[in-house]
This record gives C-alpha cells, structure tokens and sequence, in this order.
C-alpha cells in the first residue's frame, strides 16, 4: 500500500524537469487509465480530509474510520448553503451561472469555504506550483508533495465498496448534473447505477446503518475563470473520514511525487519561466496583484537587493 508519511529515503525531486519526467513515468504505469488528476501540498505532512472534516469532527472521532455524526454533517452543511445562497445571488445573476446545488457547492469549495470537497487539477504543473507557492514559516522547511489519482479507479473502487455489485463496475468520472433528482431507486430496471441518485446520496450524506461511502471522482463544469484555469475537478467524501489515504486498495489509484524543500523556491521560479504563476493560475486583480509581488519577491526579502537597490537610486 502506497504510503503518505515523511520517507527519508524517498527519492526527491529537485528540478521542474525532473519532477516532468517521474510524472510521465508514474502516468504510464495508469496505463491505460485516461484521467488521471494531481493535487499539491505544501508539507507532506498535510491530511488528505476536506476541509468540512477538519474543522468540524473531534479529534476522537478522526480516529475512527466511519463518522456517526453524518445527520449533523449534513445539517451544518445545510446551514452553510442558506447563508451562502442569500448572500452570493448577484454574483450568480450577474455572471449567468444557474444558483443550484451543485454550483454553489463548487463554488464554495472553490472560494475555500468548508465543504466534503478536495480539490485536484488535470495539470502537473499547476498541481505544482500549488505545493510550492506556500510561503508560511511553518511549512518552509517541510518536502512538498504532488498526488497522482486516477479517478476513473477510484470511483470503480468506491461504489464497489459501497453498493457490493455481483461484478465490476466499468465506471469513470461522473459528470454533475445541475440540479438534484428527488430521491429514487440506485438501479435502473436494467440493472444498471443510477449515477444521479448516486450523487444525490453523496451531497446529502444520506448513509445507512453499516455503509461506507468512500471518496468519488465528480467532473464540475467550470463556472467561473479561477475554475477553468486552474482545470478544476472534485472528490467528494462520504462518511469515511480518511477514505482517500487509508484503505486497503490505494495503490491502485493514489500515488504522489515529493520535491525536496531545498528547492522549492528554486522550482517555483522555474515554473515562472514556464508561463505558471499567480496570474495564470487566479486570472484576476487579486493573481495579478500577487504575481507582481512575487516577481519583486527577493527585492522585499532580501538584504542585499536593498543595498543594491540604493546605489542605484543614489
């Protein structure tokens, strides 16, 4: 099983190039898996729980492989939704995007309020730039890490796990629709998955006694500029708190590449020569605004730029 602790003796990657070429040498052991997603963090020491799970659930309870508390998750969830739906309707009219379930449920995760939401990305190197942008003390010391998964298995994965099928579900990314059916059968007549009243049963943690309900892999349209320039898609969680890291068959679809931390600002301006940075990433005022910043990064906090900087003003 694919391990996500701190690994002294893991190989680290150094360079943009290098980390190009072990993510082409992981993506054709996929093979021939079509999808495959990637998400960064700034330490390896970052969970995989989405954020709702985080804040909300006790430490003893993180412990414990299934929540009880789904009814109460919900709940909260709920009153998140209300709040935001009053509060964000101009930016919905304005911009023309249908105020439905799902949207805002993207939506939020994407301007990071708690959701059951991870995010990942189709691209290696925005993943990237994400585990090295971070400049907090507290991670500055830490190896970063980029997450390889493979949707398509995952979701295989998952809803095996939870429907137990007589055989193998050919499953893939499951496209959201927009708005959310009225509860109904997970069957067809036909014997085949119902995937809207799958995802109706995810965004409402609506778990039996004795389910597990794993991640899954959801396509979401992009809604906004952020969303399609960053290649945004979604797991979204159920009631297994560690259900990405911790189960019995992750090495099927999780992998991850670490980059050593003495490199990452190093690595970080590499992918500026490659067109990746705060502007590309968050095509906005606020990307902008940071990317300058950025570029003018080791003038502000550097010494030695300052006094070189005054005999040119002298």
């Amino acid at each position: 099983m694919i391990s996500l602790s701190s690994d002294n003796k893991e190989q680290r990657v150094t360079s943009v190039s290098e980390y190009i070429t072990v993510i082409l040498e992981k993506r054709r052991k996929l093979e021939p898996e079509r999808d495959i997603w990637f998400r960064g963090h700034a330490s390896v020491n970052y969970s995989l729980w989405p954020s709702l799970y985080r804040e909300t659930l006790s430490r003893e309870t993180k412990k414990r492989p299934v929540i009880s508390e789904a009814g109460q998750i919900h709940a909260i969830e709920m009153n998140i939704d209300a709040s935001f739906s009053r509060k964000a309707f101009s930016f919905f009219s304005k911009r023309g995007i249908p105020d439905t379930p799902w949207y805002r449920y993207f939506l939020k995760q994407h301007y990071k309020l708690r959701t059951r939401l991870l995010d990942w990305t189709e691209s290696a190197l925005i993943a990237l730039f994400f585990a090295l942008e971070d400049k907090n003390e507290k991670v500055k010391g830490d190896d970063a890490r980029v997450l390889i998964l493979a949707p398509g298995r995952l979701n295989n994965y998952s809803i095996n796990k939870l429907l137990k099928p007589q055989s193998t579900l050919p499953l893939h990314i499951i496209p959201t629709p927009k708005d959310l059916p009225e509860k109904g059968k997970l069957w067809t007549e036909n014997g085949l998955l119902n995937p809207n009243q799958l995802l109706r049963k995810y965004y409402r943690l609506d778990c039996s006694e004795g389910e597990e309900m794993y991640p899954i892999a959801l396509h979401p349209p992009h809604l906004d500029e952020r969303m399609s320039a960053q290649q945004a898609c979604f797991t979204l969680f159920g009631n297994v708190v560690d259900g990405l890291a911790t189960n019995d068959s992750n090495q099927e679809f999780l992998d991850h590449v670490c980059i050593n931390a003495n490199y990452k600002l190093q690595m970080l301006e590499e992918l500026k020569v490659l067109g990746i940075n705060n502007y590309s990433v968050y095509p906005d005022l606020d990307g902008l605004g940071q990317s300058i910043n950025d570029d003018f990064y080791m003038i502000f906090n550097n010494s030695k730029s300052w006094d070189g900087l005054g005999d040119l003003l002298s």
